[in-house]
């Protein structure tokens, strides 16, 4: 069963539900984890990765410090409900921004292990979501969540839609409209039924915005005409065409439809015959009134 999940799994596909509210969560981030000040809890933890993994480098050393912070932040009851979301957004945090994931001479898989490392050794439930994404996926949820930041600027402005704002709604309907091309009205995966969240968000808030070649109406997803819809008919076809030849060999049915044929040649073929006689006969006729004058004419002449 677990090779089966694993088989259907789509890298990716656990973050797209969530991607719109990764601008709160980002928000919520850089609130706790500015400033200076350092939490004991768990920076002993990335001083010891430091030392061993990263030697004298500081990058690293300030990095981790925040995650760490933000990481007890997350251990708040308040957090319960979507503490897993947010842990979703952390690790694609880590993944996307060079803050966190560049450092000279390491490359970004030993950073990001090194996070994953941190929350293992915490016992954080972060830690089954830290993980390196691969570069396809991490392109696509840069994406998405660009689209989502644009949309929300143009949600958030606090006057009518002018320049700025229309070219925000200009750059999310472009990737909106890269992607859903991809998808059908009946798809399943996690990203199609995003953009259909998002193409409902967008269709209610520019029906009160103006933007000159900008729509209005998002392209909905397109229909899906499967290869079963299609042989259906041609199955129904060749289900009747072999009953029907059952039916014709093999039953009386058969012989009665021959019997009716072979009726219907003979009377064919006698009328065929009888009409060049019937036409002859009816032509050698003439018309009583010629016979008449004919005679009262020889009559006249013998006299």
């Amino acid at each position: 069963m677990e090779d089966e999940d694993a088989d259907d799994y789509i890298e990716g596909e656990d973050y797209y539900p969530y991607i719109s509210s990764f601008s709160e969560y980002l928000e919520n981030f850089n609130e706790e984890t500015s400033g200076s000040s350092i939490d004991d809890t768990y920076s002993q933890y990335c001083d010891d990765f430091h030392r061993n993994k990263f030697g004298s480098n500081q990058n690293f050393l300030s990095s981790c410090n925040k995650v760490a912070k933000y990481l007890k932040h997350l251990n708040k009851t308040e957090f319960t409900t979507d503490r897993f979301k947010r842990c979703k957004h952390l690790n694609y945090l880590l993944n996307s921004n060079k803050v966190y994931n560049t450092i000279p001479n390491y490359n970004t898989s030993t950073l990001i292990n090194a996070y994953e490392e941190l929350t293992n050794k915490i016992k954080h439930p972060c830690y089954y979501h830290i993980k390196k994404i691969n570069e396809n996926t991490l392109r696509k949820l840069k994406e998405i969540n660009n689209m989502y930041e644009y949309f929300n600027k143009v949600k958030n402005s606090s006057t009518s839609c002018s320049t700025e704002c229309c070219s925000h709604a200009s750059s999310c309907t472009k990737i909106y409209d890269s992607y859903i091309t991809s998808c059908n009205v009946d798809s399943t995966d996690h990203l199609c039924n995003e953009l259909v969240n998002f193409k409902s968000e967008y269709d209610n808030l520019m029906q009160s915005i103006e933007c000159e070649g900008v729509s209005k109406i998002l392209t909905p997803p397109k229909e899906h005409y499967s290869s079963i819809t299609i042989l259906i008919p041609l199955i129904i076809i060749l289900v009747i065409s072999i009953f029907s030849f059952i039916f014709y060999k093999f039953t009386p049915l058969g012989s009665w439809l021959n019997l009716q044929i072979s009726k219907k040649k003979k009377i064919w073929n006698y009328l065929q015959k009888e009409s060049p006689l019937l036409y002859n006969s009816n032509s050698g006729k003439l018309p009583s009134h010629i016979n008449t004058f004919n005679i009262e004419y020889q009559s006249n002449r013998n006299q």
